[in-house]
């Protein structure tokens, strides 16, 4: 969560004190094949359902560092070259979408 504390006194706002930010992460390979797995916990476990590697961001945790540290949870996949999509929607309802890499 971002916060800036204006008050010259001690942050009283505990951790996550709001929300949390999770992580889809759509992985390719050379073949343009897509990464897919089985849920060990969650809803999905134990349903036969495919999905791609996700979790949430740990508090102050990089976005990619977060997305890396899920794939590899989930997977045996080690050698990870990251290209990151983000879409959401902030306060004012804007809707954002970015392609950065890593």
């Amino acid at each position: 969560m971002l916060t800036y504390w204006i008050p010259q006194t001690s942050c009283t706002l505990p951790p996550n004190a709001s929300h949390q930010v999770g992580v889809g992460c759509f992985v390719l390979n050379d073949q343009n094949q897509v990464l897919v797995v089985l849920e060990n916990y969650g809803p999905f476990r134990g349903t036969g359902v495919w999905k791609i590697p996700t979790g949430v961001i740990h508090q102050g945790e990089d976005i990619f560092t977060g997305a890396i540290r899920e794939i590899k949870e989930e997977t045996i996949v080690n050698d990870i070259r990251l290209k990151l999509m983000v879409y959401f929607k902030n306060r004012c309802n804007q809707t954002i979408f970015m392609i950065s890499g890593s």
